[in-house]
């Protein structure tokens, strides 16, 4: 696919313009509470901007849902919350080398600060949870990834944010520090023609699309 890079985003404004069209879902998270994910839907791109900052002032990791909601929500969704499949991701922890082994190259890599995590954009969104899901727990295998991290209501970490280890990762040697956008590229995928050689099709998965 030549040409494809695109150039590197620098706020986090600019990445989530990017990523998606509005609206846009973040979570704002303490380190430590394990049972509360409050969050914000947003489709002012200032607003959200001022809103990121403060939380992150505060020592909030901030983080985005991969896909989107159904509705406006100030909480971390649900899977049965979630409207459809819009990317595939995998979050390639404790690595920041990227070796494809195959894989077709993401539309969006991260630094997460302590790993990596990749996007691939779908041409047509998915509501077909099982396959993306499967096709995510793929591309984590084949990637040296953790496939526990497949679930299409993952929120993933904004990037130009910081990041705050909780108490657990302290004592593993985590620090605070950033997590940075370190490519984009103009790659639109279709989830079984581009994907489907990576897995075997659920018996129980029907495949439904939207424009």
């Amino acid at each position: 696919m030549p040409n494809s890079r695109r150039p590197v985003l620098k706020t986090s404004v600019a990445w989530l313009k990017a990523y998606r069209s509005p609206p846009w879902l973040l979570i704002n998270h303490e380190p430590d509470d394990l049972k509360h994910f409050p969050g914000q839907t947003f489709r002012d791109p200032d607003a959200m901007g001022r809103w990121i900052k403060h939380q992150n002032q505060d020592e909030k990791n901030i983080y985005v849902s991969v896909n989107p909601a159904v509705r406006d929500m100030a909480k971390k969704p649900k899977k049965a919350e979630i409207l459809h499949a819009e990317y595939l991701h995998v979050d390639l922890d404790n690595s920041k080398t990227l070796k494809l082994n195959g894989v077709p190259p993401p539309t969006f890599v991260n630094d997460s600060g302590n790993g990596l995590h990749l996007f691939w954009k779908l041409r047509k969104p998915s509501t077909d949870f099982k396959l993306v899901e499967a096709t995510n727990r793929a591309l984590a295998e084949a990637l040296g990834a953790t496939p526990e991290t497949a679930n299409v209501d993952r929120v993933l970490r904004v990037p130009w944010t910081r990041n705050f280890p909780n108490a657990k990762k302290k004592r593993e040697g985590k620090v605070e520090c950033e997590c940075k956008a370190i490519e984009h590229n103009n790659y639109r995928y279709d989830l079984e023609g581009d994907f489907g050689s990576l897995i075997k099709r659920p018996e129980s998965a029907k495949h439904k699309s939207s424009a």
